[in-house]
This record gives structure tokens, C-alpha cells and sequence, in this order.
């Protein structure tokens, strides 16, 4: 039980879902010595141009102001002939030492990067159109580089950029009514949506346009929007009620959220979207008060107030009592009785089967109760919730293998493929439907799904894992690694 409670205080203190910093990734080799070798080696005039490209790009990224546009030409236009001559050569994304050898093509993806996002910031999509097409065709796998040897991935800042400044077009006109995500078209656009969603909340509440917060709450929970790989984007705006991640460590950032949060009450006295918000803020900041019983206890009472004064009015709300029940170590009846109230007014959410999966495991023969619930699930109205309720342990091949021993192998196949049928534009839910594909022992499913991938596949999904990503993605019959090795993971 003290696994699960660890699990569920982690869940709460985070609200719902969490996602990693923007487009950021420190890419280290294993000889930090050697990397820096190698560095100094280049010509003072080689490290001399291309510190001062990738400088003058940071710059330009972090002003976005468009009187620097011209700059941005001149500067492509010289490192542009090499850059392309580059561009063959490169097949994935570099580590910081190595992409020192190529220069101009990552000099050439920084800038790209820095007048995209000012062309995007300004709304002039028509005029960012050529960069794009460049950064997707010649540039797919360009660093922007830091002296600190942290390095931004060019092409999923991007479309963190496009999906974002869509999102926040269709918010500022008040159209969200109408909105709808693109289809994925590549390996970043399922982080890439959610992540907008989450942030333009988060800015939204920061900057106290609570007219402008107030409609995308509501739209997304009113009609119930979803990425293209079927994540709810209610989750990730509730999620938004945080400091920007840099700030995250302040104690006076998360009071000035925690004001906007009431100023957003006091402005919408009837918004139920400003009440969600502030019982999603209570619960993160509930994670610093593990040392404080005595806040933690009024805490706690002052969320299980705040869920029964609120009703079942979302899905979220729903399943934060569920959650509230299993940490509070409330009977197992208890807790089935919420789930089985919230799944019958929210069928199609999967973190309520998600999280009553992890609750029934920790019981007696808690492996034949879960797998007794997947095919209650998988023969259902609403079948594909089998497959989407396994998606956040979808990279363990043990948790897979045992959570599905279980269930009914054709339940399993059909769940998928009709999880498939619902969200066919979505490039991250094949790659993750392939692997719990592969995990349960569904070879010849996890073929035919990832063969529409291509070599699209997510490089940071697949980690460890890239025989199996390239057999499935092209198709090639070779001898499979043995269980125990997979195992391991």
C-alpha cells in the first residue's frame, strides 16, 4: 500500500498531467573532457562564426521583434549554402559536441527558429510559411545551442510555436466554439498540443485576462475538446494554474498565481471553470505542505469542500475525489462506488480506469481483478477505453505484461484498432498503441500500426527500444530479442 500511496500523493501533488520544459534537452556524451576537446579544436574563426550565429539567434528567438527580420535574411543568407550542402548528411538530432562539425546547418535551424516564432508571435502565418517548409524538409533534426551545452530541438519548438499561436488566435477572437487541432505531422505534435493548451492558460491567468481564460476553460469542458491523440484539453488547462516553469521554485510566484486565481473568482463570481482552477492550485500547492500536517489537514478539508460544493460537473472534479478516496485509504467499496459513478457519467475518460486499475491491483489477486475490468471495459459501448487506459505505462513492458495476462486477446486487438479508428490523424498514439502492442505479445498489431508510422517514429518513446521501433516501422521480419531482455526495462 505504501507504493500506491507514494503514487497518489505524487498524482495529486501535480493535479493531473505534467509535461516536460519547453522544448528543452540537455544532450550530454559520456566524456564531458572530450567533448570540450573537441570544441576547442575547431579554428578560432570557425568557433568565432558560430558562436556568434547561434548567439545572435538566441537573441532573436528570445525579442521576437520583427525589426530584426532583416537581420535574420542576411544572416541566412550566408550560412544558407553550406547549411544545405549539410542538410544530406544529418539523419537525427545531434549531440552538442557533434553538432559543432556541421555548423551551418544548426546555425541555419536557430535563425529558421528565431523568425518563425517572430512571424507566428505577430500572426503573419502566410509570410513564416517558406521557413517552415525549409525547417521541415532541410532542417528536421536542427539545434539551437547554448554555452551551457543545453540545446533546443529546432522542429519541436515549432510546432509547440504553431499549435500555440492557433490556439491563442481562436482565443482571442472568441472562437473556440470552432476549434479543432490539425492533424499530427510529426513526432512532436502530440506533445506539442497539449503543451500549448497547458501554457496558454498558465499566460492567460498570469497576465489576469481571466475573459480570455474564462472562454477556453469553458469551451474545453463544455464540448469536451481533445488532441488529436484524444487527450482532453480540459486536463491540461486546469493543469495551467502554476508559476512558468522557471519560476516554479519561488514561493512568492506561486502567491502571485494564487491571487490571480481569486482576482479570476472575484471577476467571474458564476464561472465554475474559476473554481475548478482554484481546486487545481490548492492541490499543487498541497506538495509543500508535507511538513506541515496541520496546513495539509486544513488543505485537504478545504479540497473535499471545494470538490462537494462544485459537483460532478467535469470529468476532472470527478476523478480528484477519486483520487482524494484511494490516498485517504478509504474502504475498497467506497472507492469502487465513486468509480463507478464517475464512469458512468464520463465512460470515455480514461485516468478513472487508469487510476481504479492501480487501486485494484493493490488487493488480493489484484492482476485477475484488473484484467476482469479491461474486458469489462473492452466489450463495452465504448471499448477503445482499454487500450487509452493503458497509455501512461505504455513504456513498461512489465506493467503491460501483467496488467494484461488477464484480458481476452481479442479484446485487446479490438480496443486498439477502435482506439485507432477514433483518433486516426494522431502519429503519437500509434507509436504508444504499437508498444503496448508489442508488450502484450501482439506482434503482427504492433507491425501493421507502426508501419503507417514510418520514419516518424518517436526517437525518445522508443529509447533503448529502436531495433524493435525500425523492425515494426519498415516492416522487416529479423529474430526478436529475447523476454528477459526486454524485461529489464
Amino acid at each position: 500500500m505504501r507504493s500506491l500511496l507514494l503514487l497518489m500523493l505524487s498524482y495529486l501533488a501535480t493535479a493531473l498531467c505534467t509535461s516536460p520544459v519547453l522544448g528543452q534537452k540537455n544532450l550530454h556524451s559520456a566524456d564531458h573532457q572530450t567533448q570540450e576537446t573537441q570544441r576547442e579544436s575547431l579554428s578560432v574563426d570557425q568557433r568565432q562564426e558560430h558562436d556568434d550565429h547561434q548567439a545572435a539567434a538566441r537573441y532573436w528567438y528570445e525579442s521576437r521583434n520583427p525589426k530584426n527580420l532583416p537581420a535574420m535574411d542576411e544572416a541566412l543568407a550566408k550560412v544558407m549554402p553550406t547549411a544545405l550542402r549539410q542538410s544530406d548528411w544529418i539523419t537525427e538530432p545531434p549531440s552538442w559536441a557533434q553538432a559543432h562539425h556541421t555548423q551551418a546547418y544548426h546555425d541555419a535551424g536557430a535563425i529558421l527558429l528565431a523568425k518563425c516564432y517572430t512571424l507566428l508571435y505577430y500572426g503573419n502565418v502566410k509570410q513564416a510559411q517558406e521557413s517552415l517548409r525549409l525547417v521541415h524538409e532541410k532542417f528536421p533534426h536542427s539545434l539551437m545551442l547554448y554555452p551551457s551545452r543545453m540545446v533546443v530541438l529546432v522542429r519541436k519548438n515549432i510546432r509547440y510555436h504553431l499549435h500555440a499561436c492557433m490556439l491563442y488566435h481562436a482565443i482571442s477572437t472568441r472562437k473556440m466554439d470552432q476549434f479543432e487541432f490539425p492533424p499530427e505531422l510529426d513526432e512532436y505534435d502530440g506533445w506539442a498540443q497539449p503543451r500549448a493548451a497547458e501554457d496558454m492558460a498558465m499566460l492567460r491567468l498570469r497576465e489576469g485576462d481571466f475573459e480570455s481564460l474564462d472562454h477556453l476553460a469553458a469551451q474545453a469542458r463544455k464540448r469536451q475538446l481533445k488532441t488529436v491523440s484524444g487527450q482532453w484539453v480540459s486536463d491540461y488547462v486546469y493543469s495551467g494554474m502554476h508559476p512558468p516553469e522557471n519560476e516554479r521554485w519561488a514561493a512568492t510566484a506561486w502567491d502571485e498565481m494564487g491571487e490571480r486565481i481569486q482576482q479570476w473568482r472575484k471577476k467571474k463570481p458564476d464561472s465554475v471553470d474559476a473554481r475548478i482552477g482554484e481546486l487545481i492550485y490548492t492541490l499543487y500547492r498541497m506538495r509543500g505542505m508535507v511538513d506541515e500536517p496541520e496546513k495539509l489537514k486544513l488543505a485537504k478539508f478545504s479540497v473535499e469542500q471545494m470538490i462537494q460544493e462544485i459537483g460532478p460537473i467535469c470529468p476532472q472534479v470527478s476523478f480528484i475525489k477519486l483520487l482524494v478516496n484511494i490516498h485517504e485509504e478509504k474502504s475498497f467499496k467506497s472507492t469502487a462506488n465513486i468509480f463507478h459513478e464517475a464512469n458512468k457519467r464520463y465512460p470515455d475518460y480514461p485516468n478513472l480506469s487508469f487510476f481504479m486499475l492501480v487501486r485494484l491491483a493493490d488487493e488480493k489477486d489484484g492482476l485477475v481483478l484488473c484484467g476482469a475490468t479491461l474486458n469489462f471495459i473492452g466489450e463495452s459501448k465504448h471499448n477503445e477505453q482499454l487500450a487509452l487506459s493503458l497509455l501512461p505505462v505504455s513504456t513498461s513492458f512489465k506493467a503491460i505484461k501483467d496488467i494484461t495476462q488477464n484480458v481476452k486477446i481479442a479484446n485487446l486487438r479490438n480496443s486498439i484498432y477502435r482506439a485507432l479508428e477514433m483518433y486516426p490523424h494522431s502519429l503519437s498514439l500509434r507509436n504508444r498503441l504499437g508498444m503496448i502492442a508489442l508488450y502484450a505479445g501482439q506482434d503482427d498489431v504492433a507491425m501493421d500500426i507502426m508501419s503507417k508510422v514510418g520514419s516518424k517514429w518517436d526517437k525518445e518513446l522508443w529509447k533503448n527500444q529502436e531495433s524493435e521501433a525500425i523492425r515494426l516501422t519498415e516492416k522487416r521480419h529479423v529474430s526478436k530479442a529475447p523476454a528477459v531482455k526486454m524485461s529489464s526495462i
